[in-house]
């Protein structure tokens, strides 16, 4: 059921606040960098209303909110539907789709937003990985980064399922931490997209990150990269 306007405006600044720093949102946050025509006391209410409907979470009593999994699925759908205009891209990305080309474009997608990524090429069994050690920057406990490694070293082994799932010239797919079917970590986000090479073959791009990663950024080049084939 579609979220009420105001209430889709907050979910949508509190995930993007959450997004840049990584803490716990506030009304009074929210209340001084957005507006919404409501006093703080009524955004808490409104946040309160999001965190009952699942699409918040609260980490403990009189803390401020972060997304939970339904609130991430929500804003990537609009994120998806509204993804920024990446046209301005196209001179640097159209020459990607060369062969020789795919271990530059993996680095490429990495470096731009600090994440992993890996090219599939299926036709002739290869993978181009670039940016583990982008990834693991994102967290600091050696438990944390220990499962984010193990994650990457069983890739190679699930990208079938993946590869099932996509489609050339489909849909983006998002998918975030449980719901991943490349990653077991609850912690991670998949962005995918199955693309068509200089030679009619497919090849599978895949991005991996934090699931605050910025997916209107990130699944904007994704989309980009569907209309220069």
């Amino acid at each position: 059921m579609p979220l009420e306007e105001r209430l889709e405006h907050i979910l949508e600044a509190a995930i993007q606040e959450f997004i840049k720093t990584g803490e716990p949102v506030s009304s009074g946050l929210l209340y001084k960098r957005h507006e919404f025509g409501i006093r703080p006391a009524q955004i808490r209410n409104e946040l309160q209303e999001l965190t009952e409907l699942g699409f918040l979470d609260q980490p403990y009593h009189s803390a401020g909110r972060i997304p939970s999994d339904r609130g991430y699925e929500h804003f990537v759908t609009q994120c998806i539907e509204d993804a920024m205009d990446a046209r301005p891209m196209f001179a640097e990305f159209q020459n990607f789709f060369k062969k020789s080309a795919w271990p530059n474009l993996a680095e490429n997608i990495s470096t731009r937003f600090q994440l992993f990524s890996l090219i599939d090429d299926q036709e002739h069994d290869t993978v181009y990985k670039d940016g583990l050690e982008r990834l693991i920057e994102n967290w600091d406990s050696p438990k944390e980064i220990k499962m984010v490694v193990r994650d990457i070293e069983h890739l190679d082994s699930r990208m079938d399922a993946l590869n099932d799932i996509l489609e050339v010239g489909g849909d983006i797919g998002v998918f975030i931490g449980k719901k991943s079917p490349v990653t077991k970590n609850p912690e991670l986000s998949v962005v995918a997209g199955k693309y068509e090479d200089e030679g009619g073959r497919g090849v599978t791009l895949v991005a991996i990150g934090p699931k605050r990663m910025n997916y209107q950024k990130v699944v904007g080049v994704f989309k980009t990269l569907q209309h220069i084939q």
